[in-house]
C-alpha cells in the first residue's frame, strides 16, 4: 500500500508536469500529445471531459466523434476503476490535497454531491439559452490546463513584450485556481472538490454504479480504539470512510489514503476497509 500511495502521488505530480511542459514541447514540433484536460490527444487516443460533450450538444452543436469518443473513454474509466480522475489524474486535486495537508480542518460535514449536482444542473440548464459551454468556465482542472497553454504564448513568441504584459498573461488563467486555494487553506476543507466542481458528476454517476469499484467495510475487523482511528483522520476529502453514509461511492475518489492506514494499524492482519468490486 505504500507502493501504491508513493505511485499515486508520482502520477499526480507527472500530470501537472507534463501540462506545464506540453506547450513548450508542442512549439518545438512534439505532436503525440497535445489539448487541455477540456480535449486532451495521447498518441491518437482521445480523452475529453464528459460534460464539456454535452455542453456542446446542448449548445446546439453535434460533437465530434473524437470528443465523444474521448467522453466515453472518462467514463468508462470512472465505470473500471471508480472516480480515479479526482484522485490521481487531476492537476487543481493534487494542488488542493497539498493544501489541506498544510492546514487540516478534521471537522466532519455532510457529503456535497447535492451541491455539486446543483451546480451541473443549472450549468446545463443555461447553455441552451447562452449557447455556451458555461459550465467550463468553473472547471478549474481544465481551466488550469489551458492556461498553461495561454501563459506560454507571450513568452515563448519571436515577439519581445514588455515585462508587465508578460505579467499579466501568465498570471491572469491562474487567478481563480489561487484564489481557491487560498480559501481552503485558510478554512482547512476541500471546498471545490467536496461541494462546487460540476465535472466530476457524471464520473460520480458511473462510480455509482455496480460494476465500479468502492470502497467496502469489514469492521468486525476493525481494532482502533475509540477517537484513534487512524483511517478517519486519512481521508483527504474529509470523509468518514467508517460511515457508508459519510464516504458513499457518491463521494469517495477511491485514492486509498483510508485502506493504507487502516493497513499500517492492523499490521499484518487483514484491514477493516478495502477497495474492490461487491460480491
Amino acid at each position: 500500500m505504500n507502493r501504491l500511495f508513493r505511485l499515486r502521488r508520482f502520477v499526480q505530480a507527472a500530470v501537472l508536469l507534463l501540462l506545464a511542459a506540453l506547450p513548450w514541447l508542442n512549439r518545438s514540433g512534439f505532436t503525440g500529445m497535445k489539448g487541455s484536460l477540456f480535449a486532451f490527444d495521447c498518441f491518437g487516443l482521445p480523452f475529453a471531459d464528459p460534460l464539456g460533450a454535452v455542453q456542446v450538444f446542448l449548445s446546439g452543436i453535434v460533437p465530434g466523434w473524437r470528443l465523444i469518443g474521448g467522453a466515453l473513454l472518462a467514463l468508462m474509466l470512472a465505470l473500471c476503476l471508480g472516480r480515479v480522475f479526482c484522485s490521481w489524474l487531476c492537476p487543481f486535486g493534487f494542488l488542493s490535497e497539498l493544501v489541506h495537508k498544510l492546514h487540516r480542518n478534521d471537522a466532519r460535514k455532510p457529503g456535497g454531491f447535492r451541491s455539486r449536482a446543483a451546480v451541473a444542473a443549472v450549468g446545463l440548464a443555461l447553455v441552451p439559452l447562452l449557447g455556451i459551454p458555461l459550465l467550463n468556465q468553473l472547471s478549474l482542472p481544465g481551466g488550469l490546463s489551458l492556461g498553461l497553454i495561454t501563459a506560454s504564448a507571450p513568452l515563448s513568441a519571436k515577439t519581445v513584450h514588455p515585462l508587465p504584459q508578460q505579467v499579466f498573461f501568465f498570471a491572469l488563467p491562474f487567478l481563480p485556481v489561487l484564489a481557491v486555494l487560498i480559501a481552503e487553506a485558510v478554512t482547512g476543507k476541500r471546498l471545490w472538490c467536496r461541494w462546487v466542481c460540476p465535472q466530476s458528476v457524471l464520473l460520480t454517476l458511473m462510480a455509482r454504479l455496480p460494476l465500479a469499484p468502492r470502497l467496502r467495510r469489514r469492521l468486525d475487523r476493525c481494532t482502533c480504539k475509540p477517537g484513534a482511528q487512524a483511517c478517519r483522520s486519512a481521508c483527504p476529502l474529509g470523509l468518514d470512510p467508517r460511515s457508508p453514509r459519510s464516504a458513499s461511492p457518491l463521494e469517495c475518489t477511491n485514492c486509498g489514503a483510508c485502506v493504507l492506514a487502516c493497513s499500517r494499524v492492523h499490521g499484518e492482519a487483514p484491514a477493516a476497509l478495502e477497495i474492490g468490486r461487491e460480491t
